[in-house]
């Protein structure tokens, strides 16, 4: 998807249109600034000896690129980010294990277990065996028999009640591959896929995907859509139901590529690990990210950047809002509160000095390339995705740049999201260099701009 910047390759500098552009370019005779790109640079250790290596890893060091060294470390364990991937056409299926992940072969409570994050309700342990983990077609797979007599309509749930965020008005899409491939369906009354939605007392609905008991012996793939509604929606599932007309049953089902997205109908299959943070597709590149928790994770820089009259900050990010300031998170933080941020809504504070600088610009959901550029005391510009963003200055001139410190936290206040690449640069970019630098960063985050 086009996104409004367009770069005229013959006004570049030579060095970039020969694909030889590298951003410590931006940093020459400079005494301070930084690069900052989750695919180089990153270690499990704040001593920068253990490269990461896999997705779900924590990272206690990412290294500057620019060549200065102001690389961003964190020694506190619990308060490290977490490596991760995803597809470059962007993370869609929201359920945290499709890989199927912790399943074992066996009787539940004897040796088996269904994979990490899945239940089962309404029919004893004792009555459920993984027979198969093996891929099929391609895909996922779990091969499970139920042989006993069920206490209600059996449930199999693929994420736990309150794991996916969504919201009223909503249209999401649950889906999955299920097929009968031994016993019998005597004793069920309907097969269906179902998506449940919750608010922070409960249940509240569900959309209900059809009966399919009728073509279960076929390896197809079943979807259940539907707009959310109902007041105060917070949460929602999927879940397979196989509805119980009384007595025992023997039925073995293989379950391939379980999907849950905001969509109205399935997309590409998307396999996503236990973690939460090893997400890939079939034909699409792995972008790697940092992944912040909003709690306590961030990072810190070997030293302040500050001083300056004259800067710019930018980042490939996919930020999610503060609770108690839903306009505003932060990326590059201070000692103050939101001290020189670029954040979800285009929001640039330096309050230590009672500066403020509100953008026209919305917010808006999933990867985007945010760039404040600052040049003495004027108000600064701003960018989304290389669109020029409307400026309002509430408080007059601005005063030089106090002090940027972390990664992701400005005081006792954090962000979530995740991170791809950002750059701290002492100095007012011009337009070539902008455009050149939201190109780099946009393809740090699989955008084109």
């Amino acid at each position: 998807m086009k996104l409004g910047l367009s770069v005229n390759l013959n006004t570049l500098p030579i060095w970039h249109r020969k694909g030889r552009w590298r951003p410590q370019l931006l940093f020459t005779n400079q005494s301070q600034g930084a690069v900052f790109s989750a695919d180089t640079g990153v270690f499990q250790d704040v001593a920068g000896t253990l490269p990461v290596t896999q997705p779900g890893q924590s990272v206690a060091r990412l290294n500057d690129q620019s060549g200065l060294g102001l690389h961003a470390t964190q020694s506190a364990p619990n308060s490290r980010p977490t490596f991760g991937r995803h597809p470059a056409s962007g993370l869609r299926n929201r359920l945290p294990n499709t890989r199927m992940d912790g399943a074992a072969l066996g009787v539940l409570g004897a040796g088996g277990a269904l994979p990490a994050t899945w239940g089962i309700s309404n029919i004893p342990n004792t009555a459920v065996e993984v027979l198969s983990t093996a891929p099929k077609a391609g895909r996922p797979n779990i091969r499970i028999r139920l042989n006993g007599t069920p206490t209600g309509n059996i449930q199999i749930n693929f994420t736990p009640p309150a794991s996916v965020s969504s919201a009223t008005g909503q249209t999401w899409t649950g889906s999955a591959w299920v097929q009968q491939v031994g016993g019998s369906s005597a004793n069920i009354s309907g097969v269906a896929l179902i998506n449940t939605h919750f608010s922070t007392s409960g249940f509240l609905g569900a959309t209900n995907g059809g009966d399919f008991s009728s073509t279960i012996a076929q390896d197809i793939r079943r979807a259940a859509s539907g707009i959310l509604s109902g007041a105060g929606i917070t949460n929602t599932r999927i879940l397979l139901q196989l509805s119980s007309a009384g007595g025992a049953i023997d039925i073995t089902l293989d379950i391939s590529a379980p999907q849950l997205e905001q969509a109205s109908a399935p997309s590409a299959v998307q396999v996503t690990g236990a973690n939460g943070f090893d997400v890939t597709e079939e034909g699409q590149a792995d972008i790697p990210y940092l992944g912040f928790d909003g709690v306590d994770d961030r990072l810190v820089l070997a030293s302040a950047f500050s001083g300056l009259t004259s800067y710019t900050l930018a980042a490939a990010h996919d930020i999610a809002f503060l609770p108690a300031a839903p306009n505003e998170g932060i990326i590059f933080g201070g000692i103050g509160r939101f001290t020189k941020t670029v954040s979800s809504g285009l929001r640039w504070r330096n309050e230590s000095t009672a500066n403020q600088v509100d953008f026209s610009t919305p917010s808006v959901a999933g990867r985007q390339v945010d760039m404040v550029r600052v040049d003495g005391a004027a108000a600064p510009d701003a960018w989304r995705n290389g669109q020029a963003a409307t400026i309002n200055t509430t408080a007059g001139s601005f005063s030089p740049l106090v002090g940027l410190t972390h990664v992701f936290s400005a005081g006792n206040a954090y962000s979530s999201g995740r991170f791809y690449a950002g750059a701290l640069i002492p100095r007012a970019l011009s337009g070539t260099e902008r455009m050149t630098l939201q190109t780099w960063l946009a393809s740090k985050a699989a955008l084109t701009i």
